[in-house]
């Protein structure tokens, strides 16, 4: 018996050792894995930035000039014309009108969410809830197919022009 306990107790101090070296060799394997690498000098690196900006500097300005001498000259303070007034009052209105009915698409969604929260449990509540949003999706469609007559989309509750 006291044979068997010797012995147990030598395996037992060499599986201690032999763990102990194999967290110490990944310990070192992860410590030289997540060292910080050598970093450039500060000469190299200023030396490559400056030649960057010069390069980007020397090429773009001739194309700059080239816009700015076909560019057309803008009147900030010219009054608008008629023609132009009623176009951004149509739009406008297009606008209300594609942001009113998004509003009532976002209403509708928000009846097929609580139309699927009440369900009761039983066949009959399940059905009618089921019709209910049969019925709310023609409705959505009805009205995404108004707002794309008008030219926008509804995303999130917004009208977002197409």
């Amino acid at each position: 018996m006291v044979l068997l306990y010797k012995k147990y107790k030598k395996m037992k101090a060499k599986n201690i050792i032999l763990g102990g070296l194999g967290l110490a060799i990944v310990g070192a394997g992860t410590y030289f894995y997540f060292k910080n690498k050598k970093k450039p000098s500060s000469k190299i690196l200023n030396d490559t930035l400056s030649s960057i900006s010069n390069s980007t500097t020397t090429s773009a300005q001739p194309l700059a000039d080239t816009i700015l001498a076909t560019a057309p000259v803008i009147n900030a303070n010219a009054p608008l014309t008629n023609e132009q007034s009623a176009i951004n009052n149509e739009n406008l209105i297009k606008f209300n009108q594609a942001q009113s009915l998004a509003n009532q698409i976002s209403n509708l969604r928000l009846g097929i969410k609580t139309a699927n929260f009440q369900f009761g449990g039983d066949m009959q509540t399940y059905t009618n809830n089921m019709t209910k949003n049969a019925e709310i999706q023609s409705q959505i469609q009805n009205i995404v197919e108004q707002m794309n007559t008008l030219g926008y989309k509804e995303v999130n509750g917004l009208a977002v022009k197409l």
